[in-house]
């Protein structure tokens, strides 16, 4: 009857552990009062015979029918008592496991750790739980969450073990890819925030009651606390939240808004650029905002600097302009007095100098004379050459005569002047000022010659 009673009290054990690890409520009373009434029919079943001598059949129906493995062991180690699930797992029957000991049942290295696991069961005299695992004949790896219990002899000695196996390999296995993808999203998370805590921007999560979730810039206390209360985002109060911000805005509509503020700070202006954009939760609902605070005074100023730069360059081109306008003007005075200077210098050759030459050519000049009048007539006609030309192209259409001619006129000189300057006939100077009238379209018409050359634009000369 010992064994008896030592099974009755593992068993009820077993049911506390049980329950321990199933995460359940404690049974075992429930368990206990259905094995009185069992224990009260011990007398009238007969004896089973196993390694614990005279077995209970019913209390050890229920063990064999439990999913984990049990097992009992006297102190040198060897299997008193297996049941199904513990044959299942070592991987051989029940005959050749009863009386063997670990090192006979398994590998080397499993055997070592279950001596271990044993002996500290012994020595402690209290419950020992670990894991361990082992792989069978095929290499499957298997996981096992054992408990160990030691029991007592009458005397108070530790007269064996009784074990808890259960197979814990895809909870671990579960485990492992959890810790895996929250190693991962841990990882994610701590880019994220990385990159958030790197921007140069200030960003803000707000929920929908203008709380700060989120910060990413301010190293203070400022979770929890409404963004009106915090100046850095460029609100003096609370009213003016509500009054026309893009937080507000988005969280009115659902749209990202965006908008400037301007801020005086003891160190001068600044300048910010809000930005508010909404997320919404699952079903749809706006449920915060993300604002961000750029700050944009430097910008600002460039563009004042640009702006100024601009202003000055428009009144440095219109200055330009001006005096661009300027020397045009100066620069068609020049020509015109250019112009000028070279019909005088031709029209005073011709009036001043050559008349004499051509009445020097009249006299009696020796051979000598003559030759130096002729070089002295020829280098002037050479000098004036390149102006006479200038001229020819003014005046289109007359010969170079007729252009002569016109220029005296234009001179205001008479017919008879005209004549005796170019030592002509006053007949042949009235021929070709008909030339002249005709070519020029006053052929029949009343127009003063003199004065419509005058009218004339430079660019028909």
């Amino acid at each position: 009857m010992y064994c008896v009673h030592v099974c009755l009290e593992v068993f009820f054990l077993f049911l506390r552990l049980e329950d321990a690890v199933m995460g359940r409520k404690p049974i075992f009373k429930e368990k206990q009062q259905k094995v009185r009434k069992l224990n009260k029919k011990t007398g009238e079943r007969g004896p089973i015979q196993g390694p614990l001598g005279n077995e209970i059949g019913p209390l050890f129906d229920l063990i064999e029918a439990l999913p984990d493995a049990v097992f009992f062991k006297d102190v040198q180690g060897r299997h008193l008592f297996v049941n199904k699930a513990c044959e299942r797992l070592i991987g051989l029957g029940k005959e050749k496991i009863l009386g063997k000991s670990h090192e006979q049942l398994l590998p080397p290295d499993l055997a070592e750790k279950c001596a271990l696991s044993d002996q500290k069961a012994i020595d402690s005299r209290e419950p020992v739980r670990f894991e361990e695992s082992m792989t069978d004949a095929e290499g499957k790896k298997t996981v096992l969450e054992t408990i160990k219990v030691p029991f007592f002899d009458r005397r108070g000695d530790v007269a064996g073990l009784v074990g808890i196996s259960r197979d814990i390999t895809e909870r671990k296995c579960q485990e492992e890819d959890l810790q895996v993808a929250l190693a991962k999203e841990q990882e994610q998370a701590a880019k994220s925030e990385a990159i958030i805590a790197g921007i140069g921007d200030a960003l803000t999560i707000i929920d929908t009651d203008f709380k700060i979730l989120y910060e990413n810039k301010i190293h203070q206390d400022i979770i929890g606390k409404h963004i009106g209360e915090c100046c850095y985002m460029a609100y003096q109060n609370r009213d003016q939240v509500c009054e026309g911000c893009p937080a507000a805005e988005s969280l009115k509509n659902g749209k990202i808004h965006k908008r400037e503020r301007t801020v005086q700070r003891e160190n001068g202006i600044q300048h910010f650029e809000i930005t508010a954009s909404p997320f919404f939760s699952p079903t749809g609902k706006i449920a915060g905002v993300i604002e961000v605070v750029r700050d944009i005074t430097e910008r600002k100023r460039a563009e004042k600097k640009l702006e100024e730069s601009s202003e000055a360059l428009k009144a440095r081109t219109a200055r330009l302009s001006e005096l661009n306008t300027a020397l045009k003007v100066l620069l068609e005075h020049r020509e015109k007095d250019k112009e000028t200077l070279e019909e005088n210098v031709v029209s005073n050759v011709k009036q001043l100098v050559l008349p004499y030459l051509e009445t020097l050519k009249n006299t009696q000049l020796d051979t000598k004379q003559m030759t130096c009048l002729d070089i002295v007539e020829s280098n002037l006609k050479e000098i004036v050459s390149p102006f006479l030309q200038k001229l020819s192209s003014k005046y289109s259409g007359l010969t170079p005569k007729e252009i002569q001619i016109a220029g005296l006129i234009k001179q205001g000189k008479t017919t008879k002047e005209i004549a005796e300057l170019l030592n002509l006939s006053m007949r042949t100077i009235k021929f070709h000022r008909e030339n002249i009238r005709a070519k020029l379209g006053l052929k029949n018409q009343r127009t003063n010659l003199a004065s419509h050359l005058l009218s004339l634009p430079e660019c028909q000369f």
